[in-house]
Order: structure tokens, then C-alpha cells, then sequence
């Protein structure tokens, strides 16, 4: 159980992710103007607000709301992103609400890449169903873990209301969950999940998940009992799911391969440290192991991929990261003075390292790679330094970890200052 101070800490941090989250991406929200994907579905809203019927429209949730907001304030780019920057930001309450489930490294590490990874806040920029998706994932998570079986009902029927995109990440989720249980029957995280459905099954109240499911549904499907000729878009997510597996709807492979380096590479080589550097035996490790290699997989095969699809493969990263973060929080006592000096001078060369690149032009890359190259001599000698003086390997490499999260974490969010400028 952890003290009035630490939850007072936990809590300011997910206040300042929760800031940082709005900051980025409300600022100059309307100034891109929106792409054909967009504009597809902004007009669909807007045919909606003017009673007429939303065609072209893939997510229904998407639609009906910002069909009312522009009934109520007019059409703009600035409206016609709202609602997902409104959801988007507020994943990291619904993160602090899973606290407790998630564990506190976990839900810390989580709220911070959903608040500041480009990827994350691009696709809460987008005027589309993606983040719609996440919520309602999470409100099912949430409701599970604390049986309100209403709220499960009404997560289940904005899932169903979200497009497409719910239908890529349960397509994830289901193949991975198949192959875990088929070929890893006996491993600690096919035996986690079952014993937890198990409980879970047992008290489910199906009555009052149905009820509120339906309710939920007519009244989200026809904007509360004001746009009837909304209901019908429930079966465009699918319809728009099957035809882009007929390939010419999605990025191309090389594109989306790029992207993939430049937004994921970075937080894919911090999972798999953590993979290898922490317990065999935790349950999370293998689940979410198999939830990034689908992801991948599925990703590269999938005619109709999408940038925004990049959230469910930095999902399990996350996990994965989480346990590292979890270790830093349980130093022991001698060693955390020589590793937070070790991560100080760290962030002093990573300092004097970007001053340099911000002055380099292309005439003295050269020197700057020579200056890359003597800081990492540095650290190396500084590694030696400490073993010779008796500290473990542990010192140098936390302290080096430490700062290459600092470093990933400062470039994410200055790239994602620059999404939509």
C-alpha cells in the first residue's frame, strides 16, 4: 500500500501528464487542413447536422458527435477534431482509474506514452474513430475489474460504434490470445488469464450488461434519440473493414515501414530490454512479447495499415517498458547516489551532444560523430571507473538507460509539438 505522499506524487504526475496531454493537442488544432480521410468523415458529420444522410461515413460515434457539435456551433476543422483530442486527452484519466489494476510503474509509464508519443497524439489530432477505440477498451477493462456490468454494456456498445479500428486491434488481440493459448497453454500467462475469466465469468451479470448495451446503443446510434438516420451506419465499420483487405485503401508498405523505424524503433529496443533484463516468471512478459510480434506482423500484411495503427503496436511496448520503470523505483538505497550521478553527467553530455548538432551543418557531421564517439569513451570509462570501485554493472547501466528514456522522452514530445504546425 503506498503512502499519502507517494499517491500525492502519482497524482501530480498524472495531472501533469493530463496537461501535457491537452497542450498537445489542442494547440492550433484546426490549422492543418484536414486530409481526404478526414474530410470524408467531416462531411458525413456535417451531412448528418444538416439531416441529411452521412454517406461515406466509417465511424458512427465519430459522426453522430460531431454531427451535434456542428449543429450547436458550426462546421470547422477546429470541431472536426475535437471530440478525438477531447478522448484522446482523457485516456490518461481513465489510466489513473486503472491504477490500482495496472500497478503503479505500469499505469505511470502507460499515462505518460499515451499523453506525449507521437503516435499517440496524431491519431488524437485526426478526426477519425481510433481513440474512441482505446476508451472503450479501457472502459471494458475498468468495468471487468470492478464488475459494473452497466458500464460494460455501454463499453461494448461505443466499441461497436467506433469503425474499423476496433476491428484491426480485436483482430490483434485475437490472434494473439489464440496463438498464446495454443502453443503456450502451460505458460504463466495462459494460466493468469484463465484463472482471471474464470473469476470474472462466474459474476458477470448478463441481464444488466444487455440492457445497457442496447440502451446504450440506440441512444449513441441516433445522437440520443435525434438523428435516426444514424443507426444505419452501424454496419459501415465492417462493410469498410472486409474492402480494405482488397488492398488501395492503406499506406503503402514502404511508407508505413518507415514510420514504423522512425516512431517505434526507439521504444521497441527499450521493451526488449526490459524483456531480457527482468523475471521470467511475470505473467505480463510473454502476453505482451506475442501482442508486439502480432501487431507487427499483422501490420505489414495488412492491405488496408494506416500511421494511426502504430497505437497498438507502442501499447505492448509500453508494457514491456513499465517493468523496467518498476525496477528503477526499487534501487536499492547504496546504489542509487552513484546512479543518479552517473545519470546527471549523462544528461550533461547529452546536453553539450545537441548543442553541438544544433550548429552542425553538413560540412561537420564528421565532428559530430567524433563528439558522439568520445562521449560514449566517456561513458564506458566512467563504467569502468565504478566496477573498479567496487559498485556493480547494475550502476552504469540504470544510470544509462535512465537517460536514453530522458533523451527518447524529450525527442517524442518535441515531435509531437511539431504534429498538426
Amino acid at each position: 500500500m503506498p503512502s499519502a505522499s507517494t499517491e500525492t506524487k502519482v497524482r501530480l504526475a498524472f495531472v501533469a501528464f493530463f496537461l501535457a496531454g491537452i497542450l498537445l493537442r489542442f494547440t492550433q488544432l484546426g490549422n492543418a487542413p484536414l486530409d481526404e480521410g478526414e474530410a470524408q468523415q467531416a462531411l458525413a458529420a456535417y451531412n448528418l447536422s444538416e439531416g441529411n444522410p452521412a454517406t461515406g461515413s466509417e465511424v458512427p460515434i465519430y459522426t453522430i458527435l460531431t454531427s451535434l457539435s456542428f449543429s450547436l456551433f458550426g462546421s470547422s476543422d477546429w470541431l472536426a477534431r475535437f471530440w478525438p483530442a477531447l478522448i484522446g486527452s482523457s485516456l490518461v484519466l481513465l489510466i489513473y482509474l486503472l491504477r490500482e489494476l495496472l500497478g503503479r510503474a505500469s499505469a505511470l509509464t502507460l499515462a505518460a506514452g499515451v499523453a506525449v508519443l507521437p503516435a499517440f497524439v496524431a491519431t488524437s489530432r485526426f478526426a477519425g474513430g481510433d481513440v474512441f477505440v482505446l476508451l472503450s477498451l479501457g472502459l471494458i477493462w475498468l468495468s471487468l475489474d470492478r464488475q459494473r456490468w452497466q458500464l460494460l454494456g455501454f463499453a461494448l456498445a461505443l466499441a461497436l460504434l467506433s469503425g474499423p479500428a476496433l476491428l484491426v486491434g480485436a483482430s490483434i488481440l485475437l490472434f494473439c490470445l489464440v496463438l498464446l493459448f495454443t502453443f503456450f497453454r502451460k505458460s504463466n500467462s495462459s494460466q493468469w488469464l484463465l484463472t482471471r475469466w474464470t473469476e470474472i465469468s462466474h459474476s458477470i451479470d448478463r441481464r444488466a450488461v444487455a440492457i445497457a448495451f442496447l440502451v446504450s446503443l440506440i441512444l449513441l446510434g441516433t445522437a440520443f434519440l435525434t438523428r435516426f438516420n444514424a443507426f444505419g451506419l452501424v454496419g459501415s465499420s465492417l462493410a469498410s473493414f472486409v474492402q480494405s483487405w482488397g488492398g488501395g485503401q492503406g499506406i503503402p508498405l514502404n511508407l508505413f515501414a518507415f514510420s514504423l523505424l522512425k516512431d517505434a524503433t526507439p521504444w521497441l529496443l527499450i521493451a526488449l530490454l526490459a524483456l531480457f533484463t527482468n523475471r521470467k516468471d511475470n505473467p505480463s512478459h510473454q502476453f505482451f512479447l506475442i501482442w508486439l510480434l502480432i501487431a507487427i506482423g499483422f501490420l505489414l500484411i495488412f492491405p488496408g495499415r494506416r500511421a494511426e495503427d502504430l497505437v497498438w503496436l507502442l501499447l505492448p511496448c509500453l508494457g514491456l517498458a513499465a517493468a523496467l520503470f518498476e525496477r528503477w523505483l526499487k534501487l536499492p538505497k547504496e546504489n542509487q547516489v552513484p546512479i543518479w550521478a552517473t545519470f546527471a553527467l549523462l544528461i550533461l553530455l547529452m546536453l553539450f551532444q545537441w548543442l553541438n548538432f544544433a550548429r552542425t551543418s553538413n560540412a561537420e557531421i564528421l565532428m559530430a560523430g567524433l563528439v558522439a564517439g568520445g562521449i560514449l569513451l566517456l561513458v564506458t570509462l566512467l563504467a569502468m571507473v565504478l566496477i573498479g570501485g567496487g559498485w556493480s554493472m547494475e550502476v552504469p547501466l540504470h544510470a544509462l538507460a535512465m537517460a536514453a528514456v530522458l533523451g527518447l522522452s524529450l525527442m517524442a514530445l518535441a515531435q509531437s509539438s511539431r504534429i498538426g504546425r
